[in-house]
């Protein structure tokens, strides 16, 4: 399977795969009185982070702010694509490119996650989280929110990064 031919099949999946459980589809059931809006809040918006590509993808963060680079590159796919203020389409590239630059924001800036949520099916999954970043990075007051999507792939029973789209 090609590149381009994998992304596609990870962007249809994930359309796919968004409008079923998620809340989302038309014939969602109704709110009962014991699941009202606001004490089904937290639990929506946590939806198998703690899975293992939940885990894997929990795991990329506390290496990066950790600055531990050698335990983030491990968790991507080697031919991981990623875009964040441009395009990088490997491990290496991203290594040799954004990485360091990523570490050193995420020492001096917090990132609360507000929500995560995280969608399998068979070998393939999809992260979409969004947090909440603060503090002071090169001069400047740091306070936005960003939206972040990753597909994951099980190979050998292993869970890599395949792609990962940021954005504020």
């Amino acid at each position: 399977m090609n590149k381009l031919t994998g992304i596609t099949s990870v962007l249809l999946l994930s359309l796919s795969l968004f409008n079923v459980g998620t809340g989302f589809a038309n014939d969602a059931p109704e709110n009962t009185p014991e699941e009202t809006p606001e004490n089904t809040k937290t639990e929506a918006m946590f939806v198998n982070a703690d899975s293992l590509p939940g885990k894997t993808v929990t795991a990329f963060h506390q290496a990066l702010k950790a600055g531990d680079a050698t335990k983030a590159l491990s968790l991507l796919d080697d031919n991981v694509l990623i875009f964040e203020g441009g395009v990088e389409r490997s491990a290496s590239e991203y290594a040799s490119h954004h990485l360091n630059a990523d570490i050193h924001f995420l020492a001096d800036v917090q990132s609360t996650v507000l929500d995560h949520q995280v969608t399998i099916a068979g070998d393939l999954a999809i992260s979409i989280q969004r947090s909440r970043k603060v503090g002071h990075y090169k001069s400047r007051d740091i306070d936005f929110e960003s939206f972040e999507t990753m597909s994951l792939k099980r190979t050998n029973d292993q869970w890599k990064i395949t792609h990962i789209h940021w954005s504020k």
